[in-house]
């Protein structure tokens, strides 16, 4: 048996009142409760959307975020094939430089 002092929703259904709201539900029960849980549905399905947005967004910064990372990359690259390119032709002037010193 349940405690007289501390209802529990068995004893809210038999005094007629909801078990959600408590109001007095009698001979509405059925489409009461749907009611609640077309609210519910309703902010689920609300709160599934704005992490779904959320997501998205993260996604997208993650996505730019990457494509920076990327491109940095590139650009250190391209200067590493520079630098390399100069310290050749460096070497190679030396190189004409000595043979033309006589060395």
């Amino acid at each position: 048996m349940e405690d007289s002092a501390n209802p529990g929703p068995s004893s809210q259904l038999l005094d007629g009142s909801c078990t959600i709201c408590h109001k007095n539900i009698e001979g509405i029960a059925e489409s009461h409760y749907n009611t609640h849980l077309n609210e519910i549905n309703s902010k689920e399905k609300s709160e599934k959307n704005v992490l779904r947005k959320h997501k998205i967004k993260e996604n997208k910064r993650r996505k730019k975020s990457k494509l920076f990372q990327i491109h940095t990359e590139k650009r250190i690259e391209m200067l590493a094939n520079q630098r390399q390119l100069i310290v050749e032709a460096l070497w190679q002037n030396q190189r004409i430089q000595n043979s033309a010193d006589g060395g």
